[in-house]
């Protein structure tokens, strides 16, 4: 069974905004599978939830991109 992990953290693709500009999504959930992957689950501003395995960078809670 499936373990979800709940964090802050938030999904980002360098192209995939208005304009190919960068795109942030909050992470929702952190899908564990008993092999250990992990998958986050986010929802986009239109409320459709999806994967967030094309991600360019994800950024820890309380992390600015750019910023460590």
């Amino acid at each position: 069974m499936p373990l979800i992990a709940m964090r802050d953290d938030r999904a980002q693709w360098n192209d995939e905004g208005p304009g190919s500009s960068p795109l942030t999504e909050q992470v929702l959930a952190w899908l564990i599978t008993s092999q250990g992957r992990a998958t986050a689950i986010t929802m986009d501003a239109h409320g459709h939830v999806d994967d967030a395995d094309s991600a360019d960078v994800f950024i820890p809670p309380g992390e600015e991109l750019g910023r460590a």
